[in-house]
């Protein structure tokens, strides 16, 4: 299915697609949660290496080479990356919940998209959308 999305000024906007249409609005306090989810993504990989007894410094390998110490943090950025992923999706479903009063699936679902491609460039342009401009901040 076809759909669009359409600027009504700088903060409201419009999705449509088939015979629905859902008026939303960018604000500071969506931006607010869908920037916040780096650092959710984070204490939540902090909590749960402390729950087994870790700490971020275990997910760090030193290396020897040459005689010097090398700090090979690949297996901590992945980790780091999974968890923001993970709080990103979540936020972005809540968000998704509190616009539309659907999760992200159903509301993608609803749209008709059917591959992963389409469902990641509806994601992008909704995304955008609720973050790509700045809200305003015009006193009425």
């Amino acid at each position: 299915m076809k759909y669009e999305f359409i600027d009504e000024g700088i903060d409201n906007h419009i999705l449509k697609y088939g015979d629905k249409e859902y008026k939303f609005k960018s604000t500071t306090e969506i931006t607010s949660k869908m920037q916040s989810y780096i650092k959710n993504g984070r204490l939540k990989m902090i909590r749960d290496l402390a729950k087994d007894g870790m700490t971020i410094d275990d997910l760090i390998v030193e290396k020897k080479k040459d005689g010097k110490t090398y700090r090979d943090e690949s297996n901590k950025i992945a980790y780091e990356k999974m968890y923001e992923n993970d709080a990103m999706n979540e936020v972005f479903d809540d968000v998704c919940k509190e616009t539309f009063g659907m999760d992200l699936v159903t509301l993608a679902t609803d749209v008709g998209l059917t591959t992963e491609e389409e469902a990641l460039k509806f994601g992008s342009k909704l995304m955008e959308k609720l973050l790509g401009q700045t809200p305003s901040t015009k006193q009425q």
